[in-house]
């Protein structure tokens, strides 16, 4: 049995991760059998999670995960794409993982670090407030180094509206990214999609989202035939 070895489920997702719903969507497509199990970020190979256990063999990172379902189970998560098409979703998870994905994390642990409680509940309540000061901190530090927390707040978030918009221009009215059949990047596509309009936390990252109607039913589709 496959262990995916992830965040406790928060704010009304299987993991307040989009790298965490991603594995399990990959998962879930795979058609393998797995449990997704809460874990501790801080004894996890790399220091991230999901990580994907087989026997006694721990393979950190989403795109590792999936590269190691398509080495060891010869399982094709981009079966029918042209080169062209792979590129293109090469182009764009590459834009929804190493910056939008920067501009959600803005979004809670700067504009709403204060509705971030529930992440600590499994902390003893005196620590609670320390260690969410303490990840509040480093997070912060880590969006000035990347570069995006360098930025003011109102061109933060025009430049996550122009990525959202370019997403929901290229999927126009397909079922899926690439036509009628889900593929690596629509489980990316959905996990993203998903951590920014579930979760409780106003954002104008959120709000430009909702005003995307069909990036809104992909992640229902993707939802209803893939996740449940």
């Amino acid at each position: 049995m496959l262990i995916l070895r992830n965040f406790t489920p928060t704010f009304g997702l299987p993991s307040p991760s989009p790298f965490g719903i991603k594995a399990i969507a990959l998962l879930k497509m795979s058609g393998l059998a797995f449990e997704n199990h809460p874990s501790d970020v801080r004894k996890a190979p790399l220091g991230k999670l999901p990580v994907l256990q087989d026997g006694d063999l721990l393979i950190p990172d989403s795109s590792r995960i999936q590269s190691y379902l398509e080495d060891t189970y010869d399982i094709n998560f981009t079966e029918g794409l042209s080169a062209e098409q792979l590129a293109i979703g090469r182009a764009f998870q590459s834009m929804i993982e190493e910056h939008l994905y920067f501009i959600e994390v803005y979004g809670r642990w700067v504009d709403n670090n204060h509705l971030l409680q529930p992440l600590f509940a499994s902390l003893p309540r005196f620590l609670q407030p320390i260690v969410q000061r303490m990840v509040t901190k480093n997070i912060t530090k880590s969006l000035h180094q990347q570069g995006i927390g360098r930025h003011d707040r109102d061109y933060i978030y025009q430049v996550g509206s122009s990525h959202l918009q370019a997403l929901s221009d290229y999927l126009a009215e397909k079922r899926f990214f690439f036509g009628d059949r889900a593929h690596a990047i629509d489980a990316i596509l959905y996990a993203f999609i998903e951590c920014i309009i579930t979760p409780d936390i106003p954002t104008p990252l959120k709000d430009a989202a909702m005003q995307h109607q069909n990036l809104l039913r992909h992640a229902q589709r993707f939802k209803s035939e893939v996740m449940e």
